[in-house]
């Protein structure tokens, strides 16, 4: 087995929340301020943004949510300081897309993935909630070998996804690490 199968098993092995559940769990959000429009129907929120799905949290400072002419949102995007943190993985970007139907984030300009102590950096990632998966395009990065990474899940504990949403984003600061 490879170290990349071992990563990847470790990740799931480990990962003892539900992911592919998030999908019916209602998208919870708190922010400074809030704009409402209609034609398009469009909720922006500003400053201090933290939104939570299930197993996941977001933090960004602009959040701007499309939604039907019933209100509904299928999809968000987020703007500046993007930070995302699910179970043992967290995530920085410039900016964020999410689809409720694709169950998909998009992360872009400059995005990072930790998962463990291992740093992924890459032009694009997406992760897939419902099948658990992260896909990165042109990556490159840092991985230690299985038992490194086995011990650094160990020692990880992830943010408390339960309860109302914090006053302030529990996601760490995107680390200084460049290749």
């Amino acid at each position: 087995m490879s170290v990349w199968q071992i990563f990847f098993l470790s990740a799931v092995l480990l990962n003892t929340t539900k992911l592919a559940d998030d999908n019916n769990q209602p998208l919870e959000f708190r922010c400074d301020s809030m704009e409402l429009m209609s034609n398009p129907n469009k909720t922006i929120c500003r400053g201090n943004v933290i939104a939570r799905k299930g197993s996941w949290m977001v933090c960004c400072d602009k959040f701007i949510g499309n939604a039907d002419n019933k209100w509904q949102w299928g999809s968000f995007v987020c703007k500046k300081n993007v930070r995302v943190s699910r179970v043992f993985e967290t995530a920085w970007a410039d900016k964020a897309t999410y689809s409720m139907e694709q169950t998909k984030l998009v992360l872009e300009g400059q995005p990072m993935l930790e998962r463990g102590a291992n740093l992924l950096l890459g032009k694009r990632i997406i992760i897939d909630f419902v099948r658990d998966s992260a896909s990165i395009n042109s990556p490159r990065g840092v991985m230690k070998d299985s038992e490194a990474i086995k011990d650094d899940f160990e020692k990880t504990s992830p943010i408390d996804i339960s309860g109302p949403l914090p006053a302030k984003c529990p996601i760490k600061p995107r680390p200084n690490f460049k290749l």
